[in-house]
């Protein structure tokens, strides 16, 4: 890491990477549990920051890119929301009034900007 964020990541970068790690394992699981494994998943990290110090999250947005064969789309997403809203024990211990949002490109196919609702029901998918 470094704290100007120009020889590595930033503290913050680091932060929201982590969130897009962590996300990512509980979607690779959650999809292969359904019986259609992932063939790669890519996860473009975004967030905005408070414009005062300290200049803190305020929001979070994670573009998943996924390819693999038999995956349904509505299956790719419900395993996102469950993955950010219910599983990854990084979003957990971030504040819960910080929104975190989604977009999933499947097999090249773009999708729509979706946002998390914290506390979803796994019994549910």
């Amino acid at each position: 890491m470094d704290g100007s964020g120009e020889t590595g990541p930033s503290p913050v970068d680091t932060l929201i990477n982590a969130l897009a790690g962590c996300a990512a394992v509980d979607v690779v699981e959650i999809l292969a549990k359904r019986r259609t494994p992932v063939e790669t998943l890519v996860i473009e990290a975004h967030a905005q920051r408070a414009d005062a110090i300290p200049a803190r999250v305020t929001s979070a947005r994670l573009d998943y890119h996924i390819t693999g064969a038999g995956i349904d789309r509505e299956n790719a997403e419900r395993a996102i929301e469950l993955a950010i809203a219910k599983y990854c024990s990084v979003r957990n211990s971030l504040n819960p009034d910080i929104p975190v949002e989604f977009s999933l490109a499947l097999n090249g196919e773009p999708g729509a900007l979706k946002s998390v609702e914290l506390g979803l029901s796994p019994s549910s998918s």
